[in-house]
């Protein structure tokens, strides 16, 4: 027998390590997806993060309904399953205590505490479309750029969610 022989004869006796899955739902509460194996057992509830506790701080990429993933075991158990590649993505979260990160269709959404970045830009275009100068005669009225101002806040508006 020779090496390759040998190698051979293990590789036959090495259960698959990865395998494609096509996605058919996501539960982002238990943060797991069940998905169709194309060459073997369908995996319900294939992790879509590392840790499956109740804790919502972490990474995840949300894998879009219908798409293709690839899919590993942990210690050789299909039944414990989770995904380590993507063909396409719903969503990335990231949260870390007091802050939050969350990217979709919809936009950006940057969180730190109770205040998010898209609110705040909104806050501060306002602020500054209402400036008034005092002059000699009274104060002056609404900037005459205040329509420029309006149209960044509702491009940031496109950009940036709030929630």
């Amino acid at each position: 027998m020779t090496i390759k022989d040998v190698f051979d004869q293990i590789k036959r006796q090495t259960p698959v390590q990865v395998v494609v899955g096509k996605v058919q739902s996501v539960d982002k509460k238990a943060f797991s997806c069940d998905l169709v194996i194309e060459a073997g057992a369908d995996r319900p509830q294939a992790r879509i993060r590392s840790v499956m506790d109740s804790k919502d701080t972490g990474m995840m990429l949300i894998p879009k309904k219908d798409s293709y993933v690839l899919v590993a075991l942990i210690d050789n158990k299909p039944e414990s399953s989770f995904i380590c590649g993507y063909s396409e993505i719903d969503e990335v979260y990231v949260k870390i205590p007091q802050s939050e990160m969350r990217i979709d269709k919809e936009g950006f959404l940057m969180k730190r505490s109770s205040n998010n970045l898209g609110g705040l830009i909104g806050e501060l275009i306002d602020a500054i479309t209402q400036i008034t100068v005092t002059t000699g005669t009274g104060p002056s009225g609404t900037p005459i750029n205040a329509p420029s101002f309006e149209a960044v806040k509702q491009k940031f508006s496109q950009l940036l969610k709030t929630s």
